[in-house]
């Protein structure tokens, strides 16, 4: 997503029916949805027209339409790509209001329920994506973690089977020197102890991942 991954600033965002915006910027046959910028962004606002229109946006908004939905919402366009309606069709600005500068997402549809859904999923789609960028970098961190927690379960599950080995031996009356008795069980507790401290870790960096990607919130 070339264009669309340039902004990296957080969202506000407020569904509603395009008559809470008032006629200013509406057109016949439209609905839409606003976004309120959480951030006092200059980079968000310059660039939300551009991402709103970006194929990237679009075919991630096409994509979360139903099966259900696909013919109804494709019928009144012909032999046109449901991408390329879902392109062409939604259109973006960002205007002044008692609330400040704001981002509206318009869609036209003659379906009216349609034109709806539409404007509402490219404004979710649009403070997903910023959720994802405000979470990115931890998300590898998260990712590095997994990694770590497989190789410490492979070496875990290798002291484990060093441990039993030794502990037959035992058990059939073969002589095993203390020394390789105190290395497998070192070696047994020292590898679930890292188990432990990596699952407390990944643990830990979920909630904190929680609780710094949700840059956006519905206005009732």
């Amino acid at each position: 997503m070339k264009n669309f991954l340039a902004t990296s600033a957080l969202a506000l965002l407020a569904l509603c029916a395009l008559p809470a915006f008032g006629q200013s910027g509406a057109k016949a046959g439209e609905a839409g949805a606003e976004i309120e910028f959480l951030k006092n962004s200059e980079t968000l606002r310059s660039n939300f027209v551009n991402d709103i229109s970006s194929r990237e946006l679009a075919d991630a908004v096409a994509n979360k339409i139903t099966k259900y939905e696909i013919d109804r919402f494709a019928a009144p366009f012909g032999s046109a790509s449901v991408n390329d309606i879902v392109q062409r069709n939604c259109r973006a600005e960002v205007v002044k209001t008692d609330r400040g500068l704001v981002g509206r997402i318009y869609f036209t549809h003659p379906d009216p329920s349609m034109a709806s859904r539409l404007a509402n999923l490219f404004a979710t789609e649009y403070v997903e994506h910023q959720k994802r960028l405000a979470s990115g970098e931890r998300v590898s961190e998260l990712d590095e973690l997994d990694k770590k927690i497989k190789s410490a379960e492979k070496s875990l599950d290798s002291a484990r089977k060093i441990m039993e080995e030794v502990s037959e031996r035992i058990s059939k009356g073969t002589n095993v020197s203390d020394d390789l008795q105190e290395k497998a069980a070192t070696n047994l507790a020292n590898a679930s102890k890292r188990l432990s401290e990596l699952h407390k870790a990944k643990k830990k960096l979920a909630k904190e991942i929680k609780k710094t990607s949700v840059p956006a919130r519905v206005l009732k």
